[in-house]
């Protein structure tokens, strides 16, 4: 699977920690380079990991890739297509924010190949969108729903967050609500967190706000489960939410281990034994590249244990949970003992459920992951 870094936004959010810059001037010569990175690692990804494998998956982050004039996100498709081969591609993702879709780019972006859209509401209260220097009203994010549907694209998720600064337990099954009267197949939803390297990150460190209300959190989470599979949607991981046939392909390699190539600055890759990152820096990204050499930085080689700890760390987020024995075969590790003695304390504290060896969160579980998921690492 390919993931591709946008690393722009026409603003910047006050919560967000990603690699991003709102200096667009330099977006055409990125998406050069992002290109040239694509026709350097065709071949030896193909030879050394996918085996020439069909491309399973294409999913277009940022940043904001909806911002992108259409004329140039055909020239990079076309460069990807050529070097990856989209025709297999099970799914095609773009993140798009609310403010840029119109119905000439819901149209444009679906003739293109864009199977999906991933867009980023956040919340559907007026009062709380400029708190988080959103660039959109909820007039338009439900705008763009309909933009999107009535060009086609059909296969949309919504990103909610909860526990927002000012955020109520009200306001946010009003969030829910509004959002489930859009019908769109898919919603994922994550808590709020305070990022250091972020405007409230800033404001917390000088006591101009508060943390978030974890106990507050943890009752809106366990709400919005109840709610949407109550309305028929299969929580099939922690943050995610669909309608039968409309799971997420591509986040679901990640959680599956799956080896994946990223493109662009900051972007991750996993070849299945070695992680590695491109440099967060546009422009270092792009010197290198214009000088034909691929940006990465060094290889991490993960060790049996990291292999298993990793495998342990996304396999628990899913609703049908881990084999931890199969896991740990693949990853080349004994299965500790002690290890199983976590996990029956755990399930005795009803975080989880055991069923031979595959290991699964239990409600109460879900809300406590990391603590659970910390437990059992080996």
């Amino acid at each position: 699977m390919l993931y591709v870094h946008i690393p722009y936004c026409r603003k910047a959010c006050h919560y967000c920690d990603f690699h991003f810059s709102t200096q667009t001037r330099t977006l055409p010569q990125m998406l050069a380079a992002i290109g040239t990175e694509a026709e350097l690692w065709a071949e030896p990804w193909a030879k050394s990991v996918s085996g020439g494998s069909p491309l399973q998956s294409l999913y277009l982050g940022g940043g904001t890739p909806s911002l992108v004039p259409v004329d140039l996100l055909k020239q990079l498709f076309t460069t990807i297509d050529i070097n990856f081969n989209l025709a297999d591609a099970q799914e095609i993702t773009l993140e798009a924010n609310p403010e840029d879709v119109t119905p000439e780019r819901a149209r444009a972006w679906l003739h293109m190949g864009i199977t999906r859209i991933s867009l980023g509401v956040q919340t559907l209260d007026d009062a709380l969108l400029p708190t988080l220097n959103r660039a959109h009203t909820a007039k338009m994010a439900v705008d763009a729903v309909h933009y999107l549907q009535k060009a086609g694209l059909m296969n949309i998720t919504i990103d909610l967050m909860f526990g927002l600064p000012g955020q109520t337990m009200a306001g946010f099954k009003a969030d829910v609500q509004a959002m489930l009267q859009l019908n769109v197949p898919h919603v994922s939803v994550y808590g709020f967190t305070l990022e250091e390297r972020t405007v409230f990150g800033r404001r917390l460190a000088k006591g101009a706000m508060l943390a978030p209300d974890e106990s507050l959190q943890a009752d809106m989470m366990a709400w919005l489960h109840e709610c949407l599979e109550a309305q028929g949607y299969d929580g099939y991981e922690i943050s995610s939410y669909a309608h039968t046939g409309y799971e997420a392909i591509h986040n679901a390699s990640y959680w599956a281990g799956r080896p994946y190539l990223g493109l662009g600055p900051g972007a991750h890759s996993f070849d299945g034994l070695h992680r590695w990152q491109n440099p967060p820096n546009n422009a270092l990204y792009m010197k290198k590249l214009e000088g034909g050499v691929l940006p990465h930085l060094a290889l991490e080689r993960l060790s049996p244990a990291e292999t298993f700890n990793e495998r342990l760390l996304t396999g628990l987020r899913l609703k049908k949970g881990i084999d931890i024995a199969q896991s740990a075969k693949a990853a080349g590790v004994p299965l500790p003992a002690a290890l199983l003695l976590s996990a029956a304390n755990l399930q005795q504290q009803g975080l989880l459920q055991i069923e031979n060896t595959t290991l699964g969160l239990t409600p109460a579980g879900r809300l406590l992951a990391d603590f659970v998921t910390q437990k059992l690492m080996i």
